[in-house]
């Protein structure tokens, strides 16, 4: 590639690049005449007409996939115990249904989880209170 295409092809804002992809992938042109018009090099012409086409692909795919990984997560004892009492207090979530979370997902719940709520549930409540032993309401919801 000569000097001057290269310096044409960064001058080129992007725009033009994407009209330039555009005009690439419709083949009306032929790469050395859509090279020669703009002064830039055949290479670059394809590689934005690549760079259509991926894009172009990406966005017409029928499998996208949902499950891939985020991120992930380091799960420590600690870690599952706090989450464990965020579900019960926060959440409001009941004891059983803990269990029965961590045996679906981690296969190990009963390990865990039912050492840990109670002795978390004791830690959580203040020195010398007592918990409240009260009438279960359940709430239906608005009628």
């Amino acid at each position: 590639m000569n000097r001057s295409a290269g310096a044409a092809a960064k001058r080129l804002p992007g725009s033009e690049r994407k009209q330039l992809a555009v005009q690439a992938l419709a083949g009306a042109e032929t790469i050395s005449e859509l090279s020669a018009r703009l002064g830039v090099s055949r290479k670059f012409v394809y590689a934005q007409r690549g760079k259509a086409s991926d894009a172009l692909d990406d966005a017409f795919s029928l499998a996208a996939p949902d499950d891939g990984v985020l991120f992930q997560l380091p799960v420590t004892r600690t870690w599952l115990r706090q989450a464990m009492l965020g579900l019960t207090l926060i959440w409001r979530s009941s004891y059983r249904a803990l269990v029965e979370l961590m045996q679906r997902s981690a296969g190990r719940a009963r390990q865990c989880g039912q050492r840990s709520q109670p002795a978390a549930m004791g830690r959580a409540a203040g020195p010398g209170d007592q918990p409240r032993a009260g009438p279960l309401r359940h709430s239906r919801g608005p009628a």
